[in-house]
């Protein structure tokens, strides 16, 4: 994928924010508390005084090696294209349109823990943040996109093939 941002934010990014510290393999991936971005770091900065239930932080920080699992396994294959075609025929509100819509969007967080994790105003400072700082990355003139730049030098290796 060429937007890891794009990755971490729609498969994991709510795994991020919502947990303590991880442990895979008996190694700690990250610890912190909730958190936002702190724009002078690619680390994001800690929240204070932000109360979690020591047993919630507990649930989450089992559940985190399992859902990053399934989420990054879900992102690797290509989704089955006729699953947008089955949607269609499914009526909105419907359980079958919400089984193919979680065929193709994958596993989250919010499957086993709903949004609990999400109603606090540091989540969105910190998701904005991460946007924000996607999008500034992005190229500003359609010449420096890196697809249309690098045309002409793919062009004749297409054709050599």
């Amino acid at each position: 994928m060429d937007m890891p941002f794009m990755l971490l934010s729609r498969l994991c990014g709510s795994l991020i924010w919502s947990r303590g510290t991880a442990k895979m393999d008996g190694t700690e991936i990250w610890n912190h508390e909730i958190q936002h971005t702190d724009t002078g770091s690619n680390r994001p900065a800690t929240v204070q005084n932000v109360a979690i239930d020591p047993a919630i932080r507990d649930e989450w920080e089992g559940a985190w090696p399992r859902i990053w699992i399934a989420a990054v396994a879900h992102a690797g294959p290509d989704i089955d294209t006729r699953l947008f075609d089955e949607i269609r025929g499914t009526a909105n509100g419907s359980s079958e349109r919400a089984d193919l819509l979680h065929r193709i969007i994958g596993p989250s967080w919010r499957d086993e823990f709903g949004d609990s994790a999400f109603d606090h105003d540091a989540y969105s400072t910190w998701s904005q943040s991460g946007m924000a700082t996607h999008t500034a990355a992005l190229p500003t003139r359609l010449e420096d996109d890196p697809e249309r730049r690098d045309l002409p030098a793919l062009i004749p290796a297409w054709h050599a093939a």
